[in-house]
């Protein structure tokens, strides 16, 4: 897994609903220190990084190329299988 940026989805959602902040570019809101996996990462991995960084999403990169998203909901549905 390896870091990249990126966009975080609470902070666009509370500076979103400030009215003066509707015109803000993704470039101002987004995070920087992304981290993403790759298609043959283990879930475990992916988990234990949801945990240490407190986040909910890994982007899925192949290549350079976004092929997905595993989010905590996609890991506990996949466990609860």
């Amino acid at each position: 897994m390896k870091g990249a940026g990126g966009c975080h989805h609470r902070r666009m959602v509370e500076r979103g609903q400030n009215r003066k902040n509707v015109s803000m570019l993704a470039k101002e809101i987004m995070t920087t220190s992304l981290v993403t996996a790759g298609p043959e990462t283990p879930a475990e991995e992916i988990a234990s990084v949801f945990l240490r960084r407190k986040i909910n999403q890994v982007p899925v990169v192949r290549g350079g190329t976004l092929v997905g998203i595993v989010s905590r909901g996609d890991l506990v549905k996949a466990i609860a299988k």
